[in-house]
C-alpha cells in the first residue's frame, strides 16, 4: 500500500480515537481541513463512507467501525514500538521531578531511584515526599506515586500495586492486654491507625476506629507497635522485618485481608517526554516484583 494511503488510514484512526477532527488536529499538530481531506481521500480509496459528519454529528458507519476496530490496535502497537526504539536510542538527560509518600521513599523508592540513575547518569532526579495530587501542577511534577485515587481528573492514573494490610502487635502487648479473637474484641484494645483512616474494613465486616495513636506514617505506626503501644494495621511488605525479628506477630489472621492500592500519576498519555517514559516504565517493573 502506498505511504499516502497508510497516512490516511492512520489519521482516520486518530480522528476516531480523539472523538473528532478538531481534537485530533490539536494532538497531531496539523490543521482540521488536512484531516478532513485525508478521511475524504480514504473514503474514495475504499469506496465506502466511513464517517457521518456535520456540524452537530460525528458517528462511524458500519464500515468505519470495521476499519477502526481492525486497524487501530496495530497503529497503537506501532506507536509504542517506535517510542520504545526512540527511547533506547536517545541518551536521556535533563531533570525529572517525582513525588512519593515518605514511607515508600524510605522502604524502597529511594533505592530504586539510585538504581535508575545508574542506568541514566545524565538525568537529574528531584525526589520530593508528599501524598496530595493537588501539588502535581504547582510542583511541576513529572510523575507521582500516591496511595489514594487522584482527585485531579486531568491526570492519568494507573494502578501499579495492591498491598495487603495485616493486623500486628508485639508479643509483650498481647501478653499484657490479651489476644483478640474477633473483630469486636479490637474495640477493647489500643489501636494504631493512619490519620484520617477512621474505619478498618475486612471483607463485609468493618470496625469504626478510635485510635489511641494516629500518625501520617506507616513506619512510625509500626515503630509504635514494636514499642508495645497497641495493634496496628499496616502493609504486609512493611511488616516483614518486624515479623521476621519477632518484634511483632500477626493478629486475627483468619479475617479477610484488606488491600491498599498504589497509583502512578502523570499528566498526559501521549505527549510524554522519553525521560518520563523511562522512569515510569522502570518503576512499573519494580512494583511488579512485589
Amino acid at each position: 500500500m502506498k505511504n499516502k494511503n497508510l497516512s490516511n488510514l492512520y489519521w482516520f484512526c486518530q480522528v476516531v480515537k480523539h472523538g473528532g477532527f478538531t481534537p485530533a488536529a490539536r494532538r497531531l499538530a496539523v490543521s482540521t481541513p488536512t484531516l478532513s481531506r485525508a478521511v475524504a481521500n480514504l473514503e474514495r480509496q475504499v469506496g465506502e463512507k466511513l464517517l457521518h459528519r456535520n456540524a452537530k454529528q460525528f458517528q462511524l458507519t458500519v464500515a468505519g467501525e470495521t476499519y477502526y476496530a481492525t486497524l487501530n490496535e496495530h497503529f497503537e502497537k506501532l506507536d509504542e514500538q517506535v517510542l520504545h526504539l526512540n527511547n533506547r536510542q536517545l541518551e536521556l538527560s535533563g531533570d525529572l521531578r517525582l513525588m512519593v509518600p515518605h514511607d515508600l521513599v524510605k522502604a524502597f523508592v529511594h533505592d530504586w531511584t539510585l538504581e535508575f540513575l545508574e542506568l541514566y547518569p545524565k538525568l537529574r532526579v528531584h525526589l520530593v515526599t508528599g501524598v496530595d495530587d493537588s501539588q502535581f501542577i504547582s510542583h511541576q511534577l513529572d510523575l507521582a506515586i500516591v496511595v489514594e485515587p487522584a482527585h485531579n481528573k486531568d491526570l492519568i492514573q494507573r494502578r501499579v500495586f495492591g498491598a495487603e494490610l495485616w493486623l500486628a502487635a508485639s508479643p509483650k502487648y498481647l501478653a499484657e492486654n490479651s489476644t483478640p479473637t474477633s473483630l469486636q474484641d479490637l474495640q477493647d484494645h489500643h489501636l494504631l491507625s493512619s490519620i484520617g483512616r477512621t474505619v478498618w474494613r475486612f471483607g463485609e465486616q468493618s470496625l469504626r476506629v478510635r485510635p489511641s495513636y494516629s500518625v501520617d506514617s506507616m513506619n512510625l505506626l509500626i515503630d509504635a507497635a514494636c514499642r508495645h503501644r497497641g495493634i496496628c494495621l499496616a502493609p504486609s511488605k512493611m511488616l516483614d522485618k518486624a515479623l521476621e525479628e519477632k518484634q511483632l506477630v500477626r493478629v486475627l489472621e483468619d479475617l479477610p485481608v484488606p488491600r491498599n492500592s498504589i497509583y502512578m500519576l502523570y499528566s498526559d498519555r501521549e505527549l510524554i517526554p522519553a525521560k518520563v517514559v523511562a522512569l515510569r516504565n522502570f518503576l512499573v517493573e519494580k512494583f511488579k516484583t512485589f
